[in-house]
């Protein structure tokens, strides 16, 4: 079963709200900042929720603007390089 990784970026100091927001949703995305300064991250995202994870995404649209830069299945037991500058 294949997760999905995607890189996004958003407002920096919106990285905890939108962190709080999705582990409300538990186990559907885990959230990894990979660069706090320019608003980097990346989510996890568990086998089956892509569209949920999408929909909630597009909810928050109003209040934190998120551009999506990169989207990439990773199998499982796949180790994720550290992207940190």
């Amino acid at each position: 079963m294949k997760s999905i990784l995607w890189h996004l970026r958003i407002e920096p100091r919106e990285i905890a709200f939108l962190k709080f927001i999705l582990e409300g949703y538990d186990g559907m995305a885990m959230m990894r900042t990979l660069d706090p300064l320019e608003g980097r991250v990346c989510l996890h995202v568990a086998p089956g929720c892509t569209a949920e994870v999408a929909g909630l995404l597009e909810s928050l649209q109003d209040e934190i603007p998120i551009r999506y830069e990169k989207k990439a299945d990773l199998h499982q037991h796949h180790r994720v390089s550290d992207e940190r500058p």
